[in-house]
């Protein structure tokens, strides 16, 4: 994936090709505002792609933490003898 950069003035005179970039798949843009990156264009796909992923891995986070506090886990102890069981170490 190619990334352009633009800075904020032209990146508004530019916004129809911007969009059309991200939407195409040819580039995704970033925005800077005083030389510092301030904002990526990407398009709608990626960015669903991209939250979909991060909500999975909240929910992981989430029934890890719940396992912890239930005391579902195993120790590395544990671990270790189970791959040793396994002929894994």
């Amino acid at each position: 994936m190619t990334t352009k950069n633009y800075g904020s003035e032209l990146a508004r005179s530019q916004l129809r090709t911007l969009i059309d970039d991200a939407m195409t798949g040819a580039a995704e843009s970033i925005i800077e505002r005083h030389g510092k990156p301030a904002a990526v264009v990407i398009s709608y796909d990626r960015w669903l792609h991209m939250e979909t992923e991060r909500q999975k891995k909240l929910q992981r986070i989430a029934q890890a933490r719940e396992d912890y506090q239930t005391g579902n886990y195993y120790t590395l102890e544990q671990v270790k003898e189970m791959f040793k069981a396994e002929g894994l170490m």
